[in-house]
C-alpha cells in the first residue's frame, strides 16, 4: 500500500477517504479543489486523533474553523503512518495542525501582529515557571475560546502517535522517551484567564499554581496523558475550589480534626 509502494504512493493516495470539519467524506483531490483561495497559503491541513469526537473537540481546530479552513480528520491508527510516508500530495504539503510551528493560514489582506516586549517577558516567565516540563512557550493565534494548547515539536510524536506507541506490546522505551520529547505550550494572550493571570505575577506561588493548572489541563485537552502530574493538578484544583468557597488550608485541617474527634466520641 501507500506505506511501502513509493512509486505508486500518490496514485494510491487518491483512493483515500476521510471526514473533516466540513463534510462526512472527502478525498485529497476534493480538498484541493474546494480550497479557499482567499487564504495566503495552500496546504492540506489535518488533525490525527483517537476518534472523530476527539478531533472535533480539539482546541487546535478553533482558529481553523474561525478562518473557514477545512481540516481533515485522521482517526485510524494507520493514518499517521501513511502521512509520514506521503508528506505531500500533488506538491502540496500535508500539515498536522497539532505540531508546533503550523499556523492557521490567514486572509491575504490580513494584518500580521508581533509579540511586544512585555508579551515576550510574560512568556519567558511562564517557561521559567514550568522549567524542564516544556521545550518552549509561545504565543499562538489559532486559539479562540481556549487559553492554551500543547503541541509537539516538529519531529516529535503527536499526542495521537504517542498514545498509539504507548499501547504497543513490544515497544522500545528508549526510542519512546526520545520521540515523546518535551512539549511546546501555546498561550492565547487575548484570553481573559491569561490576561487575569498576567496581572497576578507578584505572588509567585499563586502564579505557579495557575500556570501549572493551565498547562496540565491544556495537555489533557490536546490528547496528552498527564498520569505523572495528576496529583499536582488535582491538588491545584481543590485549592482553587477552597479559595472560591472561602476555605483556608487551616480551616480545612480543623474540619478533619473535628470529624476525627466525633469519630472518637462515637467509639
Amino acid at each position: 500500500g501507500i506505506h511501502e509502494d513509493s512509486e505508486n504512493r500518490e496514485i494510491l493516495a487518491t483512493l483515500l477517504r476521510f471526514s473533516s470539519n466540513k463534510r462526512e467524506s472527502i478525498s485529497l483531490d476534493d480538498y484541493l479543489e474546494s480550497y479557499n483561495n482567499d487564504l495566503e497559503e495552500k496546504n492540506i491541513y489535518y488533525i490525527a486523533a483517537e476518534s472523530k469526537a476527539a478531533a472535533e473537540s480539539s482546541p487546535f481546530l478553533e482558529g481553523y474553523n474561525d478562518n473557514d479552513v477545512e481540516v481533515i480528520y485522521m482517526v485510524e491508527a494507520i493514518d499517521e503512518y501513511i502521512v509520514g510516508q506521503l508528506k505531500e500530495f500533488k506538491k502540496f504539503k500535508l500539515l498536522n495542525i497539532t505540531k508546533n510551528g503550523v499556523k492557521v493560514p490567514g486572509k491575504k489582506d490580513e494584518e500580521k501582529s508581533e509579540d511586544s516586549e512585555d508579551d515576550k517577558k510574560f512568556l519567558e516567565k511562564i517557561k521559567s515557571t514550568l522549567g524542564t516540563e516544556v521545550e518552549n512557550v509561545v504565543s499562538v493565534k489559532n486559539l479562540k475560546s481556549s487559553p492554551a494548547s500543547v503541541s509537539s515539536t516538529e519531529y516529535g510524536w503527536s499526542a495521537n502517535m504517542e498514545r498509539i506507541m504507548k499501547s504497543q506490546a513490544l515497544k522500545d522505551n528508549s526510542m519512546q522517551q526520545f520521540m515523546m520529547g518535551k512539549k511546546v505550550l501555546g498561550i492565547n494572550l487575548k484570553h481573559p484567564i491569561i490576561e487575569k493571570i498576567r496581572d497576578m505575577t507578584d505572588d509567585e506561588n499563586e502564579f505557579k499554581r495557575n500556570i501549572q493548572t493551565i498547562f496540565y489541563v491544556a495537555c489533557m485537552n490536546c490528547g496528552y496523558s498527564i498520569e505523572d502530574k495528576a496529583k499536582v493538578l488535582s491538588k491545584n484544583i481543590f485549592n482553587l475550589m477552597k479559595e472560591k468557597m472561602g476555605i483556608t488550608i487551616e480551616d480545612d485541617a480543623d474540619i478533619v480534626e473535628v470529624k476525627n474527634d466525633k469519630k472518637d466520641e462515637s467509639e
